[in-house]
């Protein structure tokens, strides 16, 4: 995950989704029944399936919830960068599957939650219908969230990794990724790769994200069955996503550390910081787990000839994911089912070890924090750097 608010051209990945569309349901009344379905004060019933764990298979299409009224979408981000930006690309993208949503709006909160706050506000008072929104604040959300909902408008978070609150109360859903199996899933091939015998980091983002922490909860319940293995720092060691931060942090670590035998980051862009301090500090590189970017592939291409034991995993960066969170809020808005899982495995896209259709996907005709796994075309990724988003 690549979420910082810090703007750089190689910074992670920017804005949100701008999105979908939710309720003219009066969601104040809504109440929840035995399966989670949510109900809406007008008589409309909007049957979205909340809370279910699946995989990428059994996501489904806009067009399966798009229903006949007029829909606006407000798309509220904690910040701007890179990975952002591309998930605000594939809420775009989605939403024009949807001939009923007729609006789209972005609103950027700069890293500034009480701005967050304002600006869902805002987006209520101007009659939206839908909020899809990346809550980076977490849980002090919540109550915002609540009074949105009250008001009649169908609230998304997504991507948060965990959340409190109570779906059809909070929020319609809140789809995100299997933060705790992702973490297992990057410490298993780190335990394979260093046949259970060594000493790892863990690069997360912001102190205390709701993410990192449920992934690194993940590693460290493989760890404990590896005697062998050992975390240093204990947890994730925050670099707020941003890639020269995360440099700066990777020298402090390799200064302090004669060993470090692994990494493992929830951010291919910060990954490709961390890869920098090894090279400018003469060690050699390692097994590397991340999140997938286009950088960080062309960089394994460019070292690995030197660096025996550098291997490369990464699993998709899941920017995809608000495509779910748009059509939870559609369905909402148009009283539409909608059974989608809502925590969502995510699998791994490139593997160094395994070769083939997985073997590190370097494009040096896309820009270096392009995220590969997105659900976009090569030609409208292209065109979205070139632009600027």
């Amino acid at each position: 995950m690549n979420r910082s608010p810090a703007r750089r051209v190689r910074s992670r990945t920017t804005t949100l989704c701008s999105a979908a569309a939710i309720v003219a349901l009066t969601l104040s009344a809504c109440g929840t029944n035995g399966t989670g379905d949510s109900t809406n004060g007008t008589g409309g019933v909007g049957k979205v399936r909340a809370g279910a764990r699946g995989t990428v298979a059994q996501l489904k299409t806009m067009a399966e919830v798009c229903g006949g009224k007029p829909i606006t979408v407000a798309h509220i981000d904690g910040a701007q960068n890179s990975w952002r930006r591309v998930a605000h690309a594939e809420l775009l993208d989605e939403a024009a599957k949807c001939p009923n949503i007729t609006k789209v709006t972005y609103h950027n909160a700069q890293g500034d939650p009480s701005k967050m706050i304002s600006e869902i506000n805002a987006a209520v008072a101007k009659g939206v219908d839908v909020i899809v929104i990346l809550p980076d604040s977490g849980d002090a959300l919540l109550p915002t969230l609540r009074r949105a909902m009250q008001r009649g408008v169908a609230v998304v978070p997504w991507a948060v990794g965990t959340l409190g609150g109570t779906p059809a109360v909070d929020y319609v859903d809140a789809p995100t990724f299997d933060g705790v199996a992702m973490g297992r899933a990057w410490a298993e091939w780190m335990v394979k790769r260093l046949d259970g015998k060594g000493d790892i980091v863990f690069l997360g983002g912001t102190p205390g994200n709701p993410a990192s922490l449920s992934e690194a909860e993940g590693i460290k319940q493989v760890l404990a069955r590896h005697p062998g293995m050992r975390l240093l720092g204990d947890g994730p060691i925050d670099t707020n996503w941003d890639q020269a931060q995360a440099q700066k942090v990777m020298s402090g670590l390799l200064s302090k550390h004669a060993k470090i035998d692994g990494v493992i980051a929830d951010s291919g862009l910060v990954s490709a910081g961390a890869i920098r301090a090894f090279v400018n500090a003469g060690r050699p590189l390692v097994p590397w787990s991340a999140g997938d970017i286009n950088e960080l592939a062309c960089l394994y291409q460019e070292h690995k000839p030197k660096n025996e034991n550098f291997e490369l995993s990464t699993i998709s960066s899941y920017t995809w994911i608000i495509r779910l969170a748009l059509r939870k809020g559609v369905a909402a808005a148009s009283g539409k089912p909608n059974d989608e899982p809502s925590v969502i495995e995510v699998p791994f896209t490139e593997d160094s070890t395994a070769g083939g259709d997985l073997a590190p996907k370097c494009k040096p005709d896309l820009p270096p924090d392009a995220t590969l796994s997105a659900q976009l075309p090569t030609e409208k990724l292209a065109q979205l750097f070139t632009s600027g988003g």
